[in-house]
C-alpha cells in the first residue's frame, strides 16, 4: 500500500472551501474515485495597528479591524471602573470589507455612563461556520486596545 500526501488551497481570499477528487489504484489496476470536501478556516486575529478606542464628549468609538478565513465577525468588550462588563456586537452593516477580502473593519460608538470611567477596551473576532446548516463556533481571538 502506498501513501501520499498533498496539500490543498484556497484559489481566492474569498473562498473557503474547495472540492478535491482522489483516485486509487490497485495492483490489479482497478480504480475507485471519492470526492472529499476540504473546508479551509484560518484563525481570527485582531490587528492592533488599526484598532483603536476614543473617549470623545462623553461617547466612547471604537474601531476593530481583523483578518482570518472566512472574515470574522467583531465585537467589543468594555470594563468601567465600577467593574461593569459590557458587550457589544458591531453589526455587520457597520463594517467594510477590504477589496481584496481579507480584512474587515468596524467601528461602534456607545454613550459612556458619565459616574465612571472607562478601564479597558477589547476588540474580539470570531469565526462561526454555518456550511452544515448549524452554527458551530470555530476560533476566537481578542486584543486590548484601550486602558
Amino acid at each position: 500500500m502506498k501513501s501520499y500526501m498533498f496539500s490543498v488551497q484556497a484559489r481566492s481570499a474569498r473562498q473557503n472551501s474547495s472540492t478535491v477528487q482522489c483516485t486509487a489504484v490497485s495492483d490489479t489496476g482497478r480504480s475507485e474515485m471519492q470526492s472529499i470536501r476540504v473546508i479551509y478556516f484560518a484563525g481570527p486575529e485582531i490587528l492592533l495597528s488599526e484598532s483603536s478606542a476614543v473617549i470623545q464628549n462623553g461617547n466612547l468609538t471604537v474601531t476593530c479591524t481583523a483578518t482570518g478565513h472566512p472574515l470574522p465577525s467583531l465585537s467589543v468588550y468594555v470594563v468601567s471602573s465600577d467593574y461593569k462588563y459590557s458587550y457589544y456586537n458591531i453589526p455587520a452593516e457597520q463594517t467594510i470589507v477590504s477589496s481584496n477580502g481579507t480584512k474587515i473593519t468596524g467601528a461602534l460608538t456607545v454613550a459612556r455612563n458619565p459616574n465612571t470611567t472607562v478601564e479597558r477596551v477589547s476588540c474580539a473576532s470570531n469565526i462561526i461556520d454555518a456550511s452544515n446548516g448549524e452554527e458551530e463556533y470555530v476560533s476566537s481571538a481578542s486584543r486590548q486596545v484601550f486602558s
